[in-house]
């Protein structure tokens, strides 16, 4: 059954059991990090709008005054000015430059960020299933230390075994009572990051091991070029880099000559009444001195170049950093998928044990303690390789991150 209520500005969805595709849904409209960062790209659009409108919109000016001297009548004046500045460097073209360059940016950390989100949801959705997994092993280890403590405590009461056997017996009970808690803590705290990514209180999932085991093989993409743009702080020493040459364009485009044009009309109190008149200025300005070597001009665009090598040096100090982190990811890919053969080899052992131990159970041939000690190794086998299954899982989805280009569809 649905529920709706109001999240902010976003009319969202309760269900009693959230598939990924509800997930990644509200991720899309939720996420806090992302509907502050569509803020942003709204706010830099309207510096755009204004930027832009800047370029052609020209200077209004109305002024009024009352001129009183001496041995004359009131003198009432009044002018409307239209005026223009324009600079034949391109400045203010490249000051626009950079609020596009802005935009751009910000369009492509949207895209990092939903990448990113994307990522750690996948991982967490399936890790609940890992960790359900874990829970039931547990919860079976702690009620096998509970039967062997009842025969413990049998064997002990008939003197045939020491107390200190006894309480160490009584010990793993309660080591295995809190490693059940810590499985079932963990769970809560996974469907706690689930829910602070989508901004919306979840607490049961709808996840299988069939689904699992279908996105992993869904999970193709080419491993040719790595898109090191969805890493933000190389996405930002580019666009430091493409910022920092059109501060050197505005720098140098400063130093070129302005124009301005205007035109206005007067009107004020004659000897012969009110009366009027048309003005139009044309100036020209420049500042003779910033080529000069020594002056301040000079040394800021010594800077500039500066700043670009040391840009340059960051970028490719980022890239080598990124490239290095891929090949460790690829190895760890690697080591996931034997760890996974291993574990899938430990629980079609676990398996057979499990149905071997059933029948001699039924047959009178093993008790029941034996029996639950069997469940238990089964049980902690098959939370062992959707484990293994999650860590592959989870560094395929990073591979994904850096090589699909169409990882940031939210589906």
């Amino acid at each position: 059954m649905k529920r709706f209520f109001w999240f902010g500005f976003v009319f969202s969805y309760a269900f009693s059991a959230t598939s990924l595709q509800d997930l990644l849904t509200l991720l899309s409209t939720n996420n806090s990090s992302l509907r502050e960062l569509r803020s942003e790209q709204r706010m830099a659009y309207f510096q755009y709008e204004a930027s832009l409108a800047s370029l052609w919109q020209p200077s209004v000016r109305l002024a009024s005054e009352l001129s009183v001297s001496e041995g004359s009548e009131p003198s009432p004046h009044a002018s409307l000015t239209l005026s223009k500045s324009f600079n034949l460097g391109g400045k203010e073209w490249f000051t626009l430059k950079q609020i596009i360059l802005q935009k751009d940016l910000l369009k492509k950390k949207e895209t990092s960020l939903i990448c990113s989100l994307k990522k750690d949801l996948i991982s967490a959705y399936f890790t609940s299933l890992c960790l359900e997994s874990e829970v039931e092993a547990s919860q079976k280890n702690y009620e096998l230390a509970l039967k062997k403590a009842e025969y413990a405590n049998l064997q002990y009461s008939l003197g045939k075994i020491s107390l200190s056997s006894f309480q160490e017996q009584q010990n793993k009970v309660q080591e295995a009572y809190l490693a059940w808690q810590q499985k079932k803590q963990s769970l809560q705290e996974n469907l706690s990051t689930i829910s602070s990514l989508v901004a919306q209180d979840i607490s049961l999932l709808s996840p299988s091991e069939e689904e699992l085991s279908n996105f992993i093989k869904a999970l193709r993409f080419s491993t040719n070029t790595p898109l090191f743009e969805r890493d933000t702080s190389y996405l930002s020493l580019l666009y430091t880099l493409s910022n920092a040459s059109l501060t050197t364009l505005v720098e140098n485009a400063t130093s070129s000559p302005d124009i301005s044009l205007g035109a206005g009309y007067q009107v004020g109190m004659g000897k012969e009444g009110l009366q009027g008149r048309w003005t139009a200025t044309l100036s020209l300005s420049l500042d003779p001195f910033s080529w000069l070597p020594g002056s301040a001009s000079f040394f800021t665009r010594q800077k500039n170049k500066e700043n670009i090598s040391n840009i340059f040096l960051q970028i490719e100090e980022q890239r080598y950093s990124l490239q290095r982190n891929l090949r460790l990811l690829h190895l760890k890919e690697a080591t996931a998928l034997d760890n996974l053969s291993v574990a899938q080899l430990s629980l079609e052992s676990a398996s057979r044990q499990l149905l071997k131990a059933q029948e001699e159970y039924n047959l009178g041939q093993i008790s029941a303690l034996d029996l639950l000690a069997t469940e238990a190794s089964y049980l902690s086998a098959k939370a062992s390789t959707l484990s293994a299954l999650v860590t592959l899982l989870t560094i395929r989805c990073e591979l994904a991150f850096w090589y699909d280009t169409n990882w940031q569809n939210l589906q």
